[in-house]
């Protein structure tokens, strides 16, 4: 798909990502309703099984979560006796916790577009309409964003090209 054709479209900028989604909000809510330092959920919480409680009674309360930031699934842990988590789920001794999904308004809930592919975004009250969120085209990258303006000269429709 290339650039919306007619007159009426015009060009009004770029948006730039490197989470591999975009959102759409009011910004008035960001400073009122959005939930900052939330953790992502875009990898599952990591425990010891019943199997792994036992082979490492020291580390029963042991959890894990990838965050993208120094250890990954394969760094040995401590706790597992310098097994990776990789190697710790294929025998059994570790298991994933789904993350239960909020669809706050939060970098949480927008990092649950990649298990759903779009969320609606909810206020703190618990009702929608903070905004939306979903998963960008291919990934990262910087894709254009156009606008409709009517005859009045607003925006009635605004369209990104992510592909």
């Amino acid at each position: 798909m290339g650039a919306p054709r007619g007159k009426d479209w015009k060009l009004i900028g770029s948006c730039g990502v490197d989470s591999g989604q975009l959102m759409v909000c009011d910004p008035c809510y960001i400073e009122s309703e959005w939930k900052p330092g939330v953790r992502s959920a875009w990898h599952d919480t990591i425990v010891l099984t019943d199997k792994g409680k036992r082979k490492f009674p020291g580390s029963k309360n042991w959890s894990w979560q990838y965050n993208g930031y120094g250890t990954t699934y394969e760094s040995p842990q401590e706790a597992l006796g310098g097994l990776s988590v990789n190697d710790a789920r294929e025998q059994g001794l570790v298991k994933a916790l789904p993350q239960e999904t909020t669809n706050e308004f939060s970098y949480r809930g927008c990092c649950e577009t990649a298990k759903k592919g779009s969320v609606a975004l909810k206020f703190k009250a618990g009702h929608g309409g903070a905004g939306v969120c979903f998963s960008s085209g291919y990934g990262d990258g910087c894709y254009e964003v156009w606008g409709k303006v009517n005859n009045d000269g607003r925006f009635v429709e605004v369209r990104i090209i992510m592909g």
